[in-house]
């Protein structure tokens, strides 16, 4: 799936095993946190993690796995694996599990980690919330909707009640539970839900704030879903507006907030605007990202979806190849990421009227849905 505007990768947890790994590395112990891991074994976990960060942001997640498993295995064995380290390791390591399609170890590692963080600190403490955000990524991932209606429900019951009901925390639980009624097709529950959101970052953050534009991002994906492409679309422009007073037209951020623009013109039927937002994502992507990531396959393949939609077929269909090459490449052909890429492809094969070709992408990413369906049910 396309990193959004507001994508939480894997570097928000890596700076927190830093600061577990190496301020208290001269300790045996840490409080309610099991045993630390000393010195030496610190010194060799921050080089990991640090390398692992710079892999993740180059959108090479199979190197960035392999650090994070070697990096959980010193501080496994450093600790003795009881330790709340120990616990945030798996953590980060569930993460890229998901990027590369390896779900069932990811669920592995997020239960011990769940399992660690509550003998330690008890069912109710913020870090048990951390644990709760993953396992919900995992849910989405694996078409889970209810499960992950649940989970992010209880994410948000200790959040609110370790922060109070006005924290920022709250906010991003309730855009995870309403992207989950998105899913349900529950779009009246999740509105609501959207707009709370909202107002709890517009009262943390003011009205020009990054995290007030993801919350309107994700209301605005709620009326798409719901068949209120206008309204969306108009949602994005504002949100848009926003990332671009405070990120100066520069960034991640930037490139993303223009290609959110297309993919919401392109849902309101506006294809000429839409191609020009995401021409000028995929060039803010190129020079942010560089070609080989999958951030700028993405963008390749919206682009090439707008462009059949304006009947520039040869022209799509080369962006959208090239864009499909990238998205396998970082996840592997067994993610719904590749899934979503292949659909995306069959609907411009159908625009073109090559629906003998559109069904071999949608045949390819069925298998791919089967596969995680199967795979979701027993793990």
């Amino acid at each position: 799936m396309p990193t959004s505007l507001f994508r939480t990768s894997v570097a928000m947890l890596l700076t927190g095993l830093l600061l577990l790994a190496l301020p208290a590395c001269q300790q045996t112990a840490g409080p309610g946190g099991g045993p630390r891991v000393a010195a030496e074994e610190g010194v060799r976990v921050k080089a990991l993690y640090e390398r692992a960060k710079k892999l993740d942001a180059e959108g090479k997640y199979a190197a960035a796995e392999r650090d994070l498993r070697e990096a959980a295995g010193v501080v496994e064995r450093a600790t003795g694996g009881d330790s709340l380290q120990t616990a945030f390791a798996l953590s980060a390591l569930a993460d890229q599990n998901m990027n590369v399609a390896n779900f069932a170890e990811a669920e592995r590692h997020l239960d011990r980690a769940m399992k660690i963080g509550e003998r330690l600190r008890g069912a109710q403490h913020p870090d048990i919330a951390e644990f709760l955000r993953k396992q919900f990524n995992l849910a989405m991932l694996l078409g889970r909707f209810d499960e992950a209606d649940i989970l992010a429900q209880r994410y948000v019951e200790i959040v609110r009640r370790s922060f109070g009901p006005k924290h920022p925390f709250v906010g991003r639980g309730l855009g995870q539970r309403a992207a989950a009624l998105d899913q349900l097709e529950k779009y009246e529950a999740a509105e609501p839900i959207r707009l709370e959101a909202l107002d709890i970052a517009q009262n943390a953050w003011g009205a020009e704030h990054l995290d007030t534009a993801a919350a309107l991002i994700g209301l605005a994906r709620t009326y798409a879903a719901g068949g209120r492409a206008d309204e969306a679309a108009g949602i994005v422009r504002r949100a848009n507006a926003i990332v671009l007073a405070v990120t100066k037209g520069e960034g991640r951020d930037y490139a993303a907030a223009l290609n959110q623009q297309g993919e919401a013109e392109l849902a309101a039927g506006l294809y000429a605007d839409a191609k020009a937002s995401l021409s000028r994502g995929l060039a803010a992507a190129l020079t942010v990202f560089g070609p080989g990531h999958p951030e700028t396959g993405f963008s390749l393949l919206a682009l090439g979806v707008a462009e059949s939609r304006l009947g520039e077929f040869d022209a799509g269909r080369t962006h959208m190849a090239g864009g499909i090459d990238l998205i396998r490449a970082a996840h592997t052909d067994g993610h719904p990421a590749y899934a979503t890429a292949l659909l995306r492809q069959a609907e411009a094969y159908r625009i073109n009227g090559q629906g003998a070709e559109a069904e071999i992408f949608v045949e390819k990413a069925e298998a791919i849905r089967k596969r995680l369906i199967r795979l979701g049910s027993t793990i």
